[in-house]
């Protein structure tokens, strides 16, 4: 078995998906010896945990995979971009949604203190 440990592949890269800082993806401790192998843009980047792995890959923990593949297990969170679209755009929405509600309140505020000026004014 193997676990995803937060990272993905960008631009020949490996990102912490928090972060975005670089790992160095020409590590010798990945399953694929020159930098290219079995990556592309949006693998994600798992650690070996088997007894079988690890004696097929001795001293090779690091494996990139398709993130799409389901037999990796998290180990830490895996945010996918969609998700965070998902969560930001409500965010935004309700943000706006009250930015308009004060502007509301505010217009009332001022219609209801014209019309208390009116009303004094005409006493």
């Amino acid at each position: 078995g193997s676990f995803w440990i937060n990272a993905h592949i960008e631009a020949g890269k490996f990102l912490w998906q928090r972060s975005n800082k670089t790992l160095d993806s020409n590590t010798r401790l990945r399953t694929t010896g020159q930098p290219g192998d079995l990556d592309s843009p949006g693998d994600c980047l798992s650690l070996l945990v088997s007894e079988d792995d690890l004696e097929y890959y001795p001293g090779l923990p690091y494996n990139p995979h398709d993130c799409s593949d389901n037999q990796h297990y998290p180990l830490c969170e895996r945010i996918l971009q969609d998700t965070q679209q998902l969560l930001k755009d409500p965010l935004l929405v309700l943000e706006e949604t009250i930015s308009i509600n004060i502007a509301k309140m505010e217009n009332n505020v001022h219609l209801i203190l014209d019309t208390i000026d009116k009303s004094i004014s005409a006493h």
